[in-house]
Formats: structure tokens, C-alpha cells, sequence
């Protein structure tokens, strides 16, 4: 214990603050890895129970008979879902697509979204030269010490103006499409529960009691039934 002590008060200042940084990006990791987990399982879960919601009336009004008629059924309902869910994002992505190529062709040359000096859209991001990142040796292993130098700071640029319109578009209308996508996955899960659910009957979970009362009135009702006149 001691001669780990003495090893840590050995390090130098640079490598104490390496230490401190390694562990509040390891904390900012966990945390975030916890919220999308946790936003993931939500739309999962909400997802899925519209495909109650879809076929509530047929299984109540007696339509769906078995497994294989819910299945198909559900099946369906879920595409339909599916193509309903992802008319805005394709919306999105084609008036960015349609507005780029109209761009392109009034200038005269293809736009280089990406481009931090004139006319793309990380003009008006921070953007770092990673290649050149400060490193420092540290336990044996080769890791980044500092940020790396800033290679481009925020400046707006008027050639960059459609970059500012389209790229957010394409983002979007990709997020959503993701979105819709996982939406569409936890719903097949969720039909896959039900089929078993609705169509399975399980006896281990019914009381002993219930059952003998079950077969009580079946006798009495055999017994009560009245003869037929001569």
C-alpha cells in the first residue's frame, strides 16, 4: 500500500491532471452510455404497445382465431405503421437532397459539405487537428495528454449558407430514420410476446381450487340437465 502511495506521489502535476481527465471522460462516457440506454428502452416500450393499440378490436371482437391469423395480421399492421412512420424523414432527406443538387448545378461545381474553410458546414464548428495531438507516455502506454490544436474556429461564411440548410436536414432525416427503424424491430418483438401470450393457456399458474369447481359444475350441470318429453 505504501509503495503504491509513494508511486502516485511521485507522478508529476501533468500527470495527475491526465489522471483526473481520463476519469471524468470515463464518468461522462458511463453517463451518457446511460441515458441512451435508457431513451432506447423507452421507445422500445412505447413502440411496441402501439401494436396492442392495432390489434385490440380484432382479437376482442373474436376475428383473430389463432397464432398464425395474428401474426399475419400484426405483420401488416406493423408495415403499414412503418411506411406511415417514415414518410416525413424521406420528406426531409429528399427536399435536402433535391435543394443540394439544384445548388451544385446553378454554381457550377459540387459543394463540399465538410469543408471548414469556405462553403461547408463545419465552418461554423470547432474542428481540431487530431493527427498532431499532444501524447505523453504513462504507465508504458503511449495516450493523448491534451486536446489536440484547433485547426478551424467558428466564422460564418456566405458560400456556406446552403451547407447551414442542408446538413442539419440530412441529420435529422437520418436520426428519424433510425428512430423509425428501431421502432419498427421493437414492435416485431412485441407481436412475437403476444402471439405466444393471447393464444397460450397455462394450467400451472391456475389454483387446484379452480379447477375442482370447474369440474363440480360441469357434473351438476349434467346432472340438472332435464330429460327430453316422450
Amino acid at each position: 500500500m505504501s509503495n503504491k502511495l509513494s508511486t502516485f506521489i511521485k507522478l508529476t502535476e501533468s500527470d495527475k491532471r491526465l489522471i483526473l481527465v481520463l476519469f471524468i471522460i470515463f464518468i461522462l462516457l458511463f453517463v451518457i452510455i446511460g441515458y441512451v440506454t435508457e431513451l432506447v428502452k423507452k421507445i422500445m416500450r412505447n413502440q411496441g404497445h402501439r401494436i396492442d393499440t392495432a390489434m385490440h378490436t380484432l382479437v376482442a371482437s373474436g376475428m383473430i382465431t389463432g397464432p398464425k391469423d395474428f401474426a399475419h395480421e400484426a405483420y401488416r399492421k406493423n408495415r403499414q405503421i412503418l411506411f406511415k412512420q417514415f414518410t416525413l424523414p424521406f420528406l426531409i432527406i429528399l427536399v435536402a437532397l433535391a435543394t443540394n443538387l439544384i445548388y451544385n448545378s446553378v454554381i457550377g461545381h459540387q459543394v463540399n459539405l465538410w469543408d471548414a474553410d469556405h462553403e461547408g458546414f463545419t465552418t461554423i464548428l470547432y474542428t481540431f487537428d487530431w493527427a498532431n495531438q499532444p501524447r505523453s507516455s504513462f504507465f508504458g502506454l503511449v495516450i493523448p495528454s491534451d486536446w489536440p490544436p484547433v485547426k478551424n474556429s467558428p466564422h460564418f461564411e456566405v458560400e456556406a449558407i446552403m451547407s447551414y440548410f442542408v446538413v442539419p436536414m440530412y441529420v435529422i432525416g437520418g436520426g428519424y430514420m433510425l428512430v423509425v427503424i428501431q421502432a419498427y424491430i421493437a414492435r416485431i418483438y412485441r407481436i412475437l410476446k403476444l402471439k405466444k401470450e393471447i393464444f397460450t393457456v397455462d394450467l400451472s399458474k391456475q389454483k387446484l381450487n379452480d379447477l375442482s369447481d370447474a369440474k363440480n359444475l360441469s357434473k351438476n350441470e349434467t346432472i340438472n340437465t332435464p330429460k327430453p318429453e316422450a
